[in-house]
């Protein structure tokens, strides 16, 4: 059986936001926790990536069975924090076969559209799949990254992320259509969409 690890990233200081996001609560559950139960759903093997904030957040975690690293670099952006799980990852010496890369802040997300990309990665595991929107001129995260990528993952070391494997392996990049990951927290305005959301529902 293939297996699949789940990352979680949130290890940002939200300094747009003016708040951490990660403990910011979509329907009375800060983000964090969100995501990674989200994740749970999809698989048992999810590790989540804190930075900024680690010390308040590493609590909100502990009843829910996942790894947590702690990027002590976490200034230097996104791809230092997938440098970090990915390394984290090779230290325990697990097999995985792909690796999912989910942001903290996807609010949007449900556990049926990371199923969806999983079982895309699951008919082809040599690939990248990467979400997009309506209009397909946006790519980024949930993106799921095939064990020949791990080592280039684990050299990252800038807040570009993956973008320059992205770019050097476009003939292997799928684009799953998923609105919804373009949903994010970064902005106060973003936030009252978000609160805005929960009310409605």
């Amino acid at each position: 059986m293939a297996r699949l690890a789940v990352v979680v990233l949130a290890a940002g200081a939200s300094t747009r936001l003016g708040q951490a996001k990660q403990l910011v609560k979509y329907n009375g559950t800060p983000l964090v926790v969100r995501q990674c139960e989200l994740a749970l759903e999809l698989q048992s093997d999810v590790f989540c990536v804190l930075g900024c904030n680690a010390e308040q957040i590493t609590p909100l975690l502990g009843d829910l069975p996942i790894n947590i690293t702690v990027n002590e670099a976490w200034q230097n952006g996104i791809g230092e924090s997938i440098a970090c799980v990915v390394r984290h990852i090779q230290r325990l010496q697990q097999s995985y076969d792909g690796l999912m890369v989910v942001l903290g802040d996807q609010w949007r997300l449900t556990a049926v559209h990371l199923q969806a990309m999983k079982q895309a990665w699951r008919n082809d595991k040599t690939n990248i799949y990467i979400a997009h929107d309506e209009s397909n001129s946006n790519i980024g995260p949930p993106v799921i990254f095939p064990k020949e990528r791990f080592e280039e993952l684990s050299s990252l070391s800038d807040d570009r992320g993956a973008k320059v494997i992205i770019n050097n392996n476009k003939d292997s990049v799928k684009h799953i259509a998923l609105w919804q990951a373009f949903y994010d927290l970064d902005t106060p305005e973003q936030l009252a969409i978000m609160q805005s959301s929960c009310l409605q529902q």
